[in-house]
């Protein structure tokens, strides 16, 4: 564990302790995890800490702690998503750093242990959801929203690729470096993206190279992009 991890941790321990009771519940049979870039030591100026809450019982509100992002699964509905495929519960058991309920995590683990390879044909459909918002956040020149939803629309093509190719995608901030044998174009547009370096003429390039290589990898997520384009403007005509 990084001297940063550690930091985190005791940051998050101390805010947790602090907040109210029916905020989360803290018991053997739930987990708390860092997740993201974080869990790699990957962090960039702008990211968020995220972490990976699992709770066998409702948990009625999660805490609202600045720079930390709360993902709240119950542990059958985690392994099960992971066992049809879902790359993100599989990241998880890849990468994730227990912060407490370690015993909790590890059944986790045995259960995923048989959890197939990632379907990369959903990253490419994400990206393509991811695009379609782009593109008309950029339309109403809401560029800042376009930009976000660019970065997305990227980093789940990026993965796509990767999962395509036989490589389990890291931490964002890991992604261009990862597809340097794959894409570098890819690659340098997730990192202008990430790290806020893109003018409007190049977003919107950007955002007809995505569109690009959704067309080259799947032509029918790229026909659907258009159409929905297409039907989300029409009553603005």
């Amino acid at each position: 564990m990084s001297r940063a991890q550690k930091s985190i941790i005791d940051e998050l321990d101390r805010a947790l302790s602090a907040a109210p009771a029916d905020t989360f519940i803290r018991r053997s049979d739930t987990s708390l995890v860092l997740i993201g870039s974080v869990a790699r030591s990957r962090q960039l100026k702008y990211s968020d800490i995220d972490v990976l809450l699992l709770s066998a019982r409702l948990v009625s509100k999660t805490p609202h702690l600045r720079n930390f992002e709360f993902h709240v699964f119950t542990p059958d509905k985690f392994v099960s998503l992971g066992l049809a495929g879902d790359d993100f519960p599989n990241w998880c058991a890849r990468f994730g750093v227990p912060v407490w309920g370690k015993v909790a995590w590890s059944g986790v683990l045995n259960k995923l242990q048989v959890a197939p390879w990632p379907d990369w044909h959903r990253k490419i459909e994400t990206a393509r959801k991811r695009l379609v918002s782009a593109e008309l956040f950029a339309r109403s020149r809401d560029y800042e929203a376009a930009r976000e939803e660019l970065l997305f629309g990227y980093d789940h093509l990026s993965r796509g690729l990767l999962l395509q190719a036989k490589y389990f995608p890291y931490s964002r901030p890991e992604l261009p470096e990862q597809m340097r044998n794959i894409d570098r174009s890819i690659g340098a547009g997730l990192r202008e993206l990430e790290l806020r370096r893109v003018t409007v003429p190049k977003l919107k390039r950007l955002i007809s190279a995505l569109k690009s290589h959704i067309r080259n990898i799947a032509p029918d997520q790229a026909e659907i992009a258009d159409a929905r384009v297409k039907e989300l403007m029409s009553p603005l005509i």
